[in-house]
């Protein structure tokens, strides 16, 4: 027993790299750790967080003038938006705890900067579109949504991929929300 020697914690390998006969090292990515009891009520946490822009939206909603608006053909069809932004707002909260448990001080505190700001303006454009019935406002907001949440992915990406990957469909569909908000604006 003795004479075995210690299973290293990181394997690493080497690649061939340009213009080096030796190589560079290559880490093997680490396994992520499973679920732990105490992390459970953070995630709760950050899952209520990523819904909150739907409580403060729930006031909110299509009503006649939404109905009245000229809109695009490419508009879905309203059934389509809860289950949408259902899942959307679980992978902000998945990817917000996955950032959180990954990450340490200055670069968890810029993530998370742009984090609150995607929530805040992704909370801020409902009343402004339904309630305050200001399309145009709205779009300058979601604009600013749209830049947000490409900050968050990126800088997500760089503390955890998988946290990344989750907030893509994210970015794609505020872009898209983004892109039929402008075209409500100009059919009006």
């Amino acid at each position: 027993m003795a004479d075995r020697l210690p299973i290293p914690r990181r394997i690493v390998r080497r690649a061939p790299g340009p213009g080096s006969e030796r190589g560079i090292v290559v880490p093997f990515p680490r396994r992520h750790r499973r679920l732990r009891r105490r992390e459970l009520p953070v995630l709760l946490g950050f899952l209520v967080l990523a819904f909150a822009p739907a409580l403060v939206g729930a006031p909110f909603g299509p009503d006649a003038w939404y109905a009245s608006l000229e809109k695009p053909s490419w508009n879905p069809p309203p059934p389509v938006f809860a289950p949408v932004w259902t899942a959307l707002y679980l992978a902000l909260g998945v990817a917000g705890f996955l950032a959180w448990r990954a990450s340490r001080g200055a670069a968890r505190r810029a993530a998370f900067a742009a984090y609150g700001a995607h929530l805040a303006l992704n909370a801020a454009w409902t009343p402004l579109f339904f309630g305050a019935h200001a399309p145009t406002a709205a779009a300058a907001v979601l604009s600013l949504v749209v830049v947000a949440a490409s900050v968050n992915l990126a800088l997500f990406s760089r503390i955890r991929p998988a946290a990344g990957v989750l907030l893509a469909p994210v970015v794609a569909w505020v872009a898209f929300a983004f892109a039929l908000n402008l075209a409500i604006v100009r059919l009006q």
